[in-house]
């Protein structure tokens, strides 16, 4: 059984009714993601600032890749989560310990070690490299519909973002930004619809959600080395 543990500490400019939303929606995730065991919230209670604890189960990596490109994970808990998103309430240095709670390899444990010791962490790097590894890029083109709903007052900060940072480094992996629709000014409501196409099909898209989940600085990082 793979199990991952976050420990996430939550910003102080976040509303409560922000928050329970967040622990609503993780609580509830196992009801709309099949591939996911269980779902746990409770409140981190050691004197470290963190004020969540998230526990959640797959039976595998392919249950673990499921919950990767599922909608649920990411329209509703990336929403809040991902440090990219301008309706994150968590903290940056938010923390993800994974492990499989059914199997200890000594072995592997102290090869990591030593590695570590020699300045050559490879952990990350394997775990990444399996999950890319198992994804088949073909010659489609698909196209994602995506609509983002935007705190009031932030959508020219988010269209900023958008425009220098992530359509260029997604473009570098074959995704294309073809249309976008902005609701009215004045209109009372914040929104964006974003079209875009993407070369490789699923297979590549999968690629892309693995490589920002896996890269612990995320897309900053991901611009940093494309």
């Amino acid at each position: 059984m793979l199990r991952r543990i976050y420990v996430i500490p939550i910003k102080e400019s976040a509303s409560c009714e922000s928050v329970e939303e967040l622990i609503a929606i993780l609580d509830a995730a196992p009801q709309y993601i099949p591939s996911m065991k269980w779902s746990r919230v409770a409140q981190e209670l050691s004197m470290h600032p963190y004020e969540l604890v998230w526990d959640h189960g797959f039976e595998d990596e392919d249950g673990l890749r499921e919950y990767m490109t599922h909608p649920y994970h990411n329209n509703l808990i990336d929403h809040f989560m991902l440090q990219e998103s301008p309706t994150s309430i968590v903290e940056s240095t938010l923390m993800c310990f994974r492990f499989d709670d059914e199997r200890v390899d000594l072995g592997r444990i102290v090869s990591a070690h030593a590695r570590r010791i020699g300045g050559t962490d490879m952990k990350q790097e394997e775990s990444r490299n399996e999950v890319l590894d198992s994804l088949e890029v073909t010659g489609e083109t698909i196209y994602l519909l995506e609509q983002i709903d935007i705190v009031a007052g932030k959508t020219d900060e988010y269209l900023n973002a958008l425009r220098e940072g992530y359509v260029g480094a997604v473009a570098k992996r074959g995704m294309q930004l073809c249309a976008s629709l902005r609701t009215l000014p004045g209109s009372g409501e914040e929104g964006l619809v974003l079209l875009w196409s993407i070369r490789g099909g699923w297979g590549n898209w999968r690629r892309i959600v693995a490589d920002r989940h896996y890269d612990k600085d995320g897309l900053a990082q991901w611009l940093g080395v494309c």
